[in-house]
């Protein structure tokens, strides 16, 4: 019986030290795996953000290339004299501003007439509603008794 036992522990050892190297190499290679795929995406981003930096110098390089062109463009049309400065130009501008100031005016007196008559819609319902609600209660209300002479008399009761 002592065999026995000693053939079974011999058997449970050499199985659990199998079985413990299976694991550590099953460890060791998912680690592997997991540290191979973060380099994989390291590599990829890092390619990603070179490629975005090149693609935004580009892009701004543009942007002040038009930037230029535009400057450029409105310091020709100033030097020639075509500023908005000139006294013709002045009163279509004053022109312009006053129509629109009319039409504005307009608009503005239309919406005043529209909001005093909401206004007088909406106070006239109140003062219905509240004409309603204090006549029941003052209906309610016992009218008042008059006041004896005597009930104030100090001395008699």
């Amino acid at each position: 019986m002592l065999g026995e036992a000693r053939a079974l522990h011999d058997a449970c050892d050499e199985k659990s030290f199998a079985w413990h190297e299976q694991e550590i190499e099953r460890i060791k290679r998912e680690a592997g795996n997991t540290t191979q795929s973060l380099q994989d995406n390291w590599k990829l981003n890092i390619r990603k953000a070179a490629e975005s930096r090149v693609d935004l110098t580009v892009t701004l390089d543009q942007r002040a290339m038009r930037a230029l062109q535009k400057n450029e463009k409105l310091a020709r049309e100033k030097s020639r004299g075509s500023n908005t400065n000139t006294p013709a130009k002045k009163i279509v501008f004053q022109q312009a501003a006053d129509v629109r100031k009319r039409e504005l005016e307009k608009g503005r007196a239309e919406k005043e007439k529209q909001l005093a008559v909401k206004y007088s819609d909406r106070w006239q319902a109140l003062e219905t509603e509240w004409k309603t609600k204090t006549l029941a209660i003052y209906a309610e209300i016992p009218p008042r008794r008059p006041l004896r002479q005597n009930f104030f008399r100090i001395g008699s009761r």
